[in-house]
């Protein structure tokens, strides 16, 4: 590029070199942050700073080449610099619409959508965010697309259902099932007594069992709570298989796998030692703690001679 001599009468006849662009800036040799932009039409402006003023072209695109930062903030603000003689952004900025701009991560603090470097980022409410339907990965580095229930997917991540994971689909996970209307994942109840929403939580794991109106899974009519489980339900005198089936008004359902007042036995259900029937042969009642029964003794082996002799004229 060719330099120019040029004589200005309000400096004392200094020699001044100058680059010829359409603009430029006017800088003290000795002093770089020292600038003013200058035009042809403005040379009536200079004054003397040094023996010697050198003017240098402002950049006006990145990997324009370049001698002092000057050159490129006048473009390309502060987050510009001029590096290995070439116009470029400063570490940790980015360019982005003719100027350089701090880069701002996922939920750091930002000034304009500008500041957001990564792809689908805005800045929202001051910090950096995802656009609608995207998250962040799980390294915060970026910004995904929500994948639902039943969407192909490829990483776990993908699927923002929450319990949910990617199984060439976004599915529940395993101890989990999908709702009715296939947007959440429900807990699935491994025990009777557990919160539930939906009938089918309490199906996955359970048998004999719906969601009851108090929000909790019970067993369905004719089954009774023994434990975790629902269990048919067997009336004393009836024909049983094992001990917790057999029920009494009393002891109906329990969190206990047996009950002590009724049991199995010779495939019949009947009181169990130490209790006897009730009056209305419907129930099996203990003992005092001096022995005597809680009704007379009389009358309760009379009722339960009756009971044996019934049990057997229906066999």
């Amino acid at each position: 590029m060719q330099l120019q001599n040029v004589t200005t009468s309000n400096v004392g006849q200094v020699s001044v070199r100058r680059r010829v662009y359409e603009q430029c800036l006017l800088l003290e040799s000795r002093s770089l942050p020292m600038q003013r932009r200058v035009h042809r039409s403005q040379e009536r402006h200079f004054r003397r700073v040094s023996q010697s003023l050198e003017l240098f072209a402002v950049a006006s695109a990145i990997g324009d080449p370049c001698v002092a930062d000057v050159q490129c903030r006048v473009t390309f603000a502060t987050h510009s610099e001029c590096k290995q003689n070439i116009c470029q952004c400063s570490d940790g900025s980015h360019y982005v619409e003719g100027r350089c701009y701090e880069s701002v991560g996922l939920g750091q603090v930002c000034q304009t959508n500008r500041n957001c470097y990564i792809k689908y980022s805005y800045c929202v409410t001051g910090f950096c965010a995802c656009t609608l339907n995207y998250h962040p990965n799980p390294r915060n580095d970026g910004c995904v697309p929500n994948t639902e229930l039943g969407e192909e997917c490829m990483n776990d991540y993908e699927c923002v259902t929450e319990n949910s994971r990617c199984m060439v689909t976004c599915s529940c996970k395993v101890d989990h099932i999908p709702s009715r209307d296939g947007k959440r994942c429900l807990k699935a109840a491994n025990s009777v007594g557990e919160p539930c929403e939906e009938h089918s939580q309490c199906l996955l794991f359970l048998k004999h069992a719906e969601c009851g109106p108090n929000g909790t899974c019970t067993c369905v009519g004719n089954y009774h709570r023994r434990g975790p489980v629902c269990v048919r339900s067997v009336e004393l005198f009836a024909a049983c298989k094992e001990h917790r089936e057999c029920v009494t008004p009393r002891h109906r359902d329990s969190e206990f796998t047996e009950v002590p007042n009724v049991n199995c036995i010779d495939g019949m259900c009947v009181c169990a030692n130490d209790y006897i029937l009730s009056e209305e042969l419907r129930d099996c009642i203990g003992y005092s703690d001096n022995g005597a029964a809680t009704t007379t003794s009389s009358r309760q082996i009379g009722l339960l001679s009756l009971a044996f002799f019934l049990a057997f004229l229906l066999l």
